[in-house]
């Protein structure tokens, strides 16, 4: 028997995959790469955009097709975040591959969503298409609740997705099975489409009862804007075959192993193998969904010398019931394990499924579908991120992990204060692999939930995440068992130890809800400064969270003498099952020329390119010998530039010089109001600042060699605030704020003012958070 380690001995060692029905042979990329790369980079496919470049946009979004227990699967993927030899024995399939305005073939996504006004800037329209068509191939019949559930994972800035939704809902069925946009009637709404409903006295569709709130006069509520009734159906018998190679040759039973210069990458599908090459390599990064560890080599440039991928063992996706638990491999994505939650919730007693339940609502704000797709549960639990969405789960509910190696054997070790060592730190040993999570069944007299708060409801991190779990003497509400874990609110995941222990034995009555208030207070006490900021929001969250708990189980409970018992604790809680929306469009005078377009619905010239890919923007263009500049940012808030070492950076192949302050005319400064220097020569004002530039022949090299400039600076407080900038003998602009039209000065600056017209006030404004997408212009 050959060595693990040998490339030589594995089944292929060639990257072989398909993208759009074409074969595509690799021998010579880097393993680091992304799939977005490869496709934009390598094979000029510029319709899978990259937009924040971490999996939190879907802008990338493409599907992946594979054989899996003889069967052909298809899924949505974040590109940006997919390694290319991920794909290898599949097949991708970008928006490319789906339609084209040059060969005038458009796939009916891409037809509606074009019609029905569904993009503005363009940039996130392809990641909706490949996201909707991802849906389709596997369901081509969805719901509503199924298509809001496919495009969980893409944003868009510009339309406010209601008319991305018109255009795809057209797709969906009721629950009879019937399609909502039939000729007849080409409107999302199905049978609540007004040109159904009979015309009142004022002729108006549908009359009161479909357009509240209208009074007559040029502009009154619509429910649809475009009529998709002439569109082609969708007939999934046209679509691109799966390649008959891949299932021919058994690509998906063969291993893997790819060497190129620094990084190998090894794709075991023996058990026994991956077992065997974490003892050879135990520091090999395993590597999954890859949302965790693209993000440190696209930022952080870490050094990856090996990677394995076992996402090809079969025991790895085992699944099956145990006495006390639900045993689930690791291999199954996240989406699988959630898929299996849920017919285990029809199949078992309700009274059982508690931890379960909560794993499937939490998984549903577990960042996006086409992540869910993907990542694996053991990814999530060995990273050990303190703001993880499902280990307090695992802590509350006392959940296993069942680890092995080859050295010691298989053994199981529960998820409780003594699993995560410190920041970023487990039990797990290098050689050893999460082979599977036992997920705790609820028993009898036992209630447990969990609960997340985020900067935004879908698709985000969490702020602040709680699970509990209690057991009570039915007939006299004394507490046998209390578990409370949080994430958010320590370096690891915490079990409020001091709380638990104090609580047991209590009753649970309203002294019970103060005590373990007060109890948690202390406990969970943040300092402030403390790394995320936000304490007292975040032991807000963490007490409120416990309240929600206490009031869910007394109304289970029917405690009547509990204060607050009847509220309503379901807020922001539930997945919502329909959109309510309302939009205000103008209606265009019936006396009005056929020929003038003022106010009419008419269709965006660049829409069918956006939904195609077609529509070029500037990073799309390839521009012959181009090079290509990356800038070395400030790693601090304020200080002082004592030295620059361009060493390191200098001898990267590739590499063609820089550029810094020495190079700028002297006096160049930038902004609003030309007040910031291109590049810092001494003064440090703010995190991120340009200090230099780095041009090589290739983006990536140039971003890689930015990383290794060295820098020696003095620190100094920073100026965040106002006020501190106000302290720091910082000045006020002085603006002539003027009002439109008139030209009337809107403020007028004190010394301009009486003594009586003056009222001294102070106001203080938050700050606000944005997620840039539409960064890159179009043509």
């Amino acid at each position: 028997m050959k060595e693990v380690t040998d490339i030589s001995s594995y089944d292929a060692t060639k990257l072989v995959f398909y993208v759009n029905g074409k074969r595509v042979e690799e021998t010579d990329v880097d393993p680091k790469m992304t799939l977005a790369t490869y496709l934009r980079d390598k094979l000029k496919l510029t319709g899978t955009k990259i937009g924040c470049n971490e999996g939190g946009c879907g802008a990338c979004t493409i599907m992946v097709s594979h054989v899996e227990d003889g069967e052909i699967k298809h899924f949505s993927a974040n590109s940006c975040l997919m390694p290319i030899c991920g794909v290898f024995g599949k097949a991708v399939t970008t928006v490319e591959g789906i339609g084209s305005v040059a060969k005038n073939r458009l796939h009916p996504v891409q037809e509606r969503l074009a019609k029905a006004h569904g993009s503005q800037c363009g940039f996130c329209t392809s990641g909706f298409v490949m996201a909707m068509y991802a849906l389709l191939r596997n369901n081509p019949n969805p719901t509503v609740s199924d298509i809001n559930l496919g495009l969980q994972g893409n944003l868009c800035r510009c339309t406010g997705y209601r008319p991305i939704l018109e255009a795809f809902y057209s797709f969906a069925v009721n629950e009879n099975g019937t399609l909502k946009v039939s000729e007849d009637n080409g409107c999302g709404m199905g049978e609540n489409c007004c040109k159904l409903k009979k015309k009142d006295e004022n002729g108006i569709c549908g009359g009161e009862e479909t357009t509240p709130g209208y009074t007559g006069g040029d502009r009154k509520r619509k429910i649809q804007l475009s009529d998709l009734s002439d569109c082609k159906p969708y007939d999934p018998t046209q679509e691109l075959i799966f390649p008959p190679e891949l299932k021919l040759h058994g690509y998906e039973s063969k291993s893997f192993a790819y060497d190129h210069d620094h990084t190998k990458w090894y794709q075991p599908v023996s058990y026994e193998n991956l077992l065997c090459l974490k003892r050879e390599l135990p520091h090999a990064r395993l590597i999954s969904g890859n949302s965790e560890l693209a993000i440190e080599l696209k930022f952080r440039f870490i050094d990856l010398p090996a990677v394995i991928n076992p996402r090809q063992v079969k025991e790895l996706h085992a699944r099956h019931l145990e006495d006390d638990g639900v045993y689930m491999g690791t291999g199954m994505s996240l989406t699988d394990m959630d898929n299996y939650t849920v017919q285990l919730m029809k199949e078992l007693p309700k009274e059982r499924t508690g931890v379960l339940k909560h794993v499937h609502e939490m998984l549903h704000w577990f960042a996006g579908i086409h992540v869910r797709n993907v990542a694996s549960v053991a990814g999530n639990i060995a990273t050990a991120s303190p703001i993880s969405d499902l280990n307090p789960i695992w802590m509350a509910s006392n959940a296993q992990v069942v680890l092995d190696s080859e050295a010691r054997g298989e053994t199981k070790v529960h998820i409780d204060e003594k699993f995560f060592l410190g920041y970023r730190k487990t039990v797990i040993q290098p050689d050893e692999i999460i082979k599977a999570v036992i997920v705790p069944l609820t028993q009898e007299n036992e209630h447990f939930a969990a609960y997340k708060q985020a900067q935004r409801r879908e698709d985000d991190i969490a702020i602040v995440t709680g699970a509990f779990l209690v057991k009570l003497d039915p007939k006299t509400l004394i507490v046998e068992n209390i578990r409370i874990s949080y994430g958010g609110m320590a370096p690891t995941t915490k079990l409020a130890l001091n709380t638990m222990k104090k609580l047991k034995g209590e009753k649970w009555s309203q002294e019970f809800l103060d005590k373990t208030l007060g109890l948690l207070s202390e406990e969970l006490k943040l300092p402030a400064g403390v790394p995320g900021g936000m304490s007292q929001y975040r032991l807000s969250l963490a007490l409120s969270f416990f309240f929600k708990f206490f009031l869910e189980v007394s109304k289970k409970l029917n405690l009547t003498e509990i204060k607050f018992v009847d509220c309503d604790v379901k807020i922001g809680q539930d997945v919502p099952q329909t959109l309510y929306a309302t939009q205000l469009y103008q209606e265009v005078n019936a006396n009005q020329p056929v020929h003038d377009p003022l106010g009419r619905p008419i269709k965006h010239v660049s829409g069918d390119k956006h939904t195609t890919g077609e529509a070029v923007y500037c990073d799309d263009i390839n521009v012959a010998d181009c090079l290509h500049m990356a800038f070395v940012l400030s790693p601090i808030a304020h200080g002082t530039l004592n030295s620059i070492d361009y060493t390191a950076a200098m001898n990267v192949d590739g590499v063609i010089g820089y550029l810094d302050a020495e190079d700028v005319t002297t006096g160049a400064q930038m902004g609003h109001h030309s007040d910031t220097p291109v590049f810092v020569k001494e003064k440090i004002t703010f995190h991120g600042q340009p200090i230099a530039a780095i041009v090589a022949t290739d983006h990536e090299i140039a971003r890689r060699a930015a990383s290794l400039v060295k820098l020696d600076y003095a620190v100094e407080k920073p100026i965040v605030t106002i006020k501190l900038a106000v302290d720091e003998n910082g000045k006020f602009i002085d603006l002539d704020f003027t009002a439109h039209k008139t030209g009337q000065r809107i403020f007028q600056t004190p010394e301009k003012l009486s003594p009586a017209e003056i009222r001294p006030a102070k106001i203080k404004a938050g700050r606000r958070e944005k997620t840039f997408i539409t960064g890159r212009d179009r043509k």
